[in-house]
């Protein structure tokens, strides 16, 4: 894993709820796989975190997207709502 970046995307279970789903920028030659990582994370994130900081989503990238020098957190709040809506 080499940067990651959490930003709040629509609630499926309670409309105009936002909950966290983080974004991961891993190495593509990673012996654990996309779905080792994950489960690191999320039980990473259960044994330090408040319920609520916990991320409901977590989506591996190859690069999280910048603009200006900064983390673009719209196109990933956007990459976010339509990773939701695929859900529904």
């Amino acid at each position: 894993m080499r940067n990651c970046v959490v930003v709040g995307v629509p609630d499926i279970q309670h409309e105009g709820s936002f909950v966290p789903m983080a974004y991961v920028e891993v190495e593509s030659d990673l012996a654990i796989g996309q779905e080792g990582i994950k489960k690191k994370i999320k039980e990473k994130c259960e044994n330090e975190l408040p319920d609520y900081e916990i991320p409901s989503y977590i989506e591996c990238i190859d690069k999280i997207p910048y603009k200006n020098t900064k983390h673009d957190f719209k196109m990933l709040e956007a990459m976010g709502e339509e990773y939701v809506a695929y859900l529904i």
